[in-house]
């Protein structure tokens, strides 16, 4: 899923596709509502809909290519950067009898901790774009909407469809969310524990942290 989301996926050369593609995978990329270049109502169709009708188009792309066989239903994965890496694990903690796996590629998994820890000089071009798409955390009604959005908030009434949880692990993710970082380890034990984790269809796997 590409990134922004006031982005596109576009014809070309995509080194990451290409990757995928070349390995085996079919690889379907969805312009979900939000995307840039169908005009100002398509682009606008997204605001207020992040794990809503936005995530609904993702959820009808993999359904579409189910039903052309493209797909296996139960091997499908979500993949994404940015606000693509937030879809995905909206994917993975939403739906998470959609996707077997999913690669979140410095996704935002707490909206409201990532508008809130934004830097001063930042904030007023935030205005004209998230703040009118997500909201404002400043707000405690829109800040609990935000939550409610966020893949955190689902974090415990989803992994129990695994073996145990995963959590995003990489030293630059724990360093940029410390708060989110130590929520986390709530679930999944200290920061320096090992854990397994499994997905549909595919062998336990063990990572130490």
């Amino acid at each position: 899923m590409h990134g922004g989301p006031w982005d596109r996926d576009s014809w070309g050369f995509n080194p990451l596709v290409q990757l995928l593609a070349n390995r085996g995978y079919a690889v379907l990329q969805v312009n979900f509502r939000s995307s840039t270049g169908y005009g100002k109502s398509f682009m606008k169709a997204g605001i207020g809909e992040l794990a809503g009708k936005m995530h609904d188009d993702l959820i009808d792309g993999v359904n579409w290519a189910i039903q052309q066989g493209y797909a296996d239903p139960d091997r499908v994965a979500i993949v994404g950067g940015s606000y693509g890496g937030y879809a995905a694990l909206v994917g993975v903690t939403f739906t998470p009898d959609v996707f077997a796996a999913a690669v979140d590629i410095f996704g935002v998994c707490d909206l409201a901790n990532f508008l809130r820890n934004q830097p001063e000089f930042v904030r007023p071009a935030l205005a004209a774009n998230w703040f009118r798409w997500v909201g404002d955390p400043a707000d405690p009604q829109q800040e609990a909407d935000m939550l409610a959005r966020s893949p955190i908030s689902r974090w415990t009434t989803s992994v129990h469809r695994y073996s145990s949880p995963k959590a995003p692990t990489t030293p630059g993710w724990r360093r940029q969310n410390p708060t989110t970082w130590s929520r986390l380890c709530g679930h999944v034990g200290s920061p320096s524990s090992t854990y397994s984790w499994r997905t549909k269809g595919t062998p336990s796997r063990t990572r130490r942290t």
